[in-house]
C-alpha cells in the first residue's frame, strides 16, 4: 500500500507540474485512444441520430422480436466464446495467441452445427406439440450464422487489439451501425409493404452490419488470421486453450454473475416499485452508461494491449495504471458533472415529460458509474496477473450487494430513493475494492 501511495503521489505531482500531460501529447497511447475513442463516438452519434426515422418505420412489435432474437446471439455468442478472446492479448507469446484465435473459430463452426441440428430438431418439435410458435421459427434460422459471425468477430478483434490495428478496429466498430441503418432504412423505404416483415429486416441489417465487421477486422490481422482459419490444427488449439481453463472458467462464471446482477436490479425495481420507476431506472442506467462507452471502454482497450507487453517484457504496471486512471478521471469529471447539472432540465426536452422522474435516478447514479468509468482500464490488471479467484470474488460481492438492496426493498424497509442509495454504496465500494487490488497486483506482478 506504501507503494501505492508513493506511485499516486508521483503521479500527482506530474499532473500538477503538466509533466504527464505534456507526455501524453503525441504518444502512441493518446493516438490510439483518439481512434477507438473517435469509433466509439460516431458509432453512438450514427444509433442516436438514426433512431427516430428507425422508430417511425418499424412497429414495436417489429423491435420485440428483433432484440429477443439478437439478444440471444449475443448470449450465445458471450456464453459460447469463455472469454477466450481476452486471453489473446494477454499471453507472451505470438503463436498461443495464434492458437487461442483457431480455437475460437472452432468454437464458432462448432456451436453453428448444433444450433443448427436444434433448430432442425425444434421444427419437428414445434410443429407437432407448439403450433403457436411455428409461425416464428423462420426468425431463428439466421442464429446459427449469426453466433459464428459474432464468436469469430470477437477472437478477430482482440487479436487486432494485440497487433495495435486500432484503425481497423475503430472503423469496424463504425460500420455496424451504418450497414445497419442504411439497411433498415432503405428497405423500409424502398420497400413499403415490407409491414409484417419489419423483424427480419432488422435482424438481417444487423447480421449483414457484423459481417462486413468481421471481413474489416480479418484483413487487418493478415496472415494470423489465413493462419488461424486454414491450419487450426483443432487438437493442438485445443491443448493450448485447456491450459487456461481455470481463468477462462472464472471470466465465464464472472460474466453470468454480472448479467445476473444486472437483471435483478430491473427486476426488484419493477416487482417492489412499479413497471414505471422501473423503466425510469433503466432509462437512467443507459444514460449514465454513456460516457463509460466512449471514454473507458476505448482507454481499457489500448491500455490491455501496452499492460500485456509490460508484462510480457516484465516491466512494472503500476505507474502507467496509476497515470491513465488520474488521466481518465479528471477527464470523465465534465461529462458526468454535466449529466448531474443538465439531466433535469434535458430530461423533459428530449423525452418528454413522463420522463423528468428519471432525473434523480442520473443524479444518484451518476456516482457509481463515475467511479466504474475511471477503475474499469485498471481492472484489466486482474486478466493479465490471471487473478482468477478475485475476478469471481467481485462479482459475488456485486450479488450480495444487490440481493441485500432486493431484500430490504421487498420487505418495505426502504423506499426507491433509498434501494437506489444502497444500491449505489454496494457497488462503489466494490470498484474500489477491485481498483485497490488491480494496483496491488500491477505493484508487485513484475517482482514475481
Amino acid at each position: 500500500m506504501t507503494l501505492i501511495a508513493s506511485l499516486a503521489a508521483s503521479a500527482w505531482q506530474d499532473v500538477r507540474t503538466g509533466s504527464l500531460l505534456g507526455s501524453l501529447v503525441g504518444s502512441s497511447v493518446l493516438r490510439d485512444l483518439a481512434r477507438l475513442g473517435s469509433g466509439a463516438l460516431l458509432a453512438q452519434l450514427i444509433l442516436a441520430g438514426s433512431a427516430p426515422l428507425i422508430l417511425r418505420l418499424y412497429e414495436p412489435g417489429d423491435f420485440g422480436l428483433y432484440t429477443l432474437v439478437y439478444g440471444l446471439v449475443m448470449l450465445l455468442s458471450s456464453f459460447g466464446s469463455c472469454r477466450i478472446e481476452r486471453l489473446i492479448v494477454s499471453v507472451p507469446n505470438r503463436i498461443t495467441a495464434v492458437r487461442l484465435l483457431a480455437s475460437i473459430f472452432c468454437i464458432g463452426a462448432a456451436a453453428a452445427v448444433l444450433l443448427c441440428c436444434a433448430l432442425m430438431a425444434f421444427h419437428l418439435l414445434a410443429g407437432r406439440a407448439f403450433p403457436q410458435w411455428h409461425d416464428q421459427l423462420p426468425l431463428l434460422w439466421p442464429v446459427p450464422f449469426a453466433v459464428l459471425v459474432q464468436l469469430t468477430a470477437s477472437g478477430l478483434r482482440y487479436h487486432a487489439i494485440r497487433m495495435q490495428r486500432f484503425t481497423a478496429v475503430a472503423t469496424a466498430r463504425v460500420t455496424r451501425p451504418v450497414v445497419f441503418v442504411v439497411g433498415s432504412t432503405g428497405v423500409a423505404l424502398l420497400w413499403p409493404q415490407a409491414g409484417g416483415h419489419g423483424a427480419p429486416v432488422l435482424l438481417a441489417s444487423q447480421i449483414a452490419g457484423d459481417l462486413l465487421a468481421l471481413l474489416i477486422q480479418f484483413r487487418s490481422n493478415g496472415r494470423a488470421a489465413w493462419l488461424a482459419l486454414l491450419r487450426p490444427r483443432f487438437w493442438q488449439s485445443l491443448g493450448v486453450t485447456r491450459r487456461y481453463t481455470r481463468m477462462l472458467g472464472a471470466m465465464t462464471a464472472s460474466q453470468i454473475l454480472g448479467d445476473l446482477c444486472q437483471q435483478m436490479t430491473v427486476w426488484t425495481a419493477t416487482f417492489a416499485f412499479g413497471a414505471a420507476q422501473a423503466g425510469l431506472y433503466v432509462l437512467a442506467f443507459t444514460i449514465v452508461s454513456v460516457p463509460s462507452v466512449i471514454l473507458a471502454a476505448p482507454l481499457g482497450d489500448v491500455l490491455f494491449q501496452r499492460l500485456s507487453r509490460r508484462h510480457a517484457e516484465r516491466e512494472p504496471l503500476a505507474p502507467l495504471v496509476i497515470r491513465s486512471t488520474l488521466i481518465l478521471a479528471a477527464t470523465a469529471a465534465a461529462p458526468f458533472t454535466a449529466l448531474v447539472v443538465l439531466g433535469p432540465r434535458l430530461l423533459p426536452l428530449l423525452f418528454g415529460p413522463q420522463w423528468a422522474g428519471a432525473s434523480h435516478s442520473i443524479e444518484v447514479l451518476a456516482v457509481a458509474a463515475y467511479l466504474f468509468c475511471v477503475t474499469t482500464p485498471a481492472a484489466n490488471v486482474l486478466v493479465i496477473a490471471q487473478a482468477h479467484r478475485f475476478i469471481v470474488l467481485r462479482q459475488v460481492l456485486q450479488v450480495l450487494a444487490v440481493l441485500l438492496c432486493a431484500a430490504a426493498a421487498g420487505f418495505g424497509l426502504v423506499s426507491y430513493a433509498g434501494w437506489l442509495a444502497m444500491l449505489v454504496a454496494g457497488r462503489s465500494l466494490v470498484y474500489l475494492l477491485e481498483f485497490t487490488v488491480s494496483c496491488i497486483l500491477a505493484s508487485t506482478d513484475h517482482e514475481t
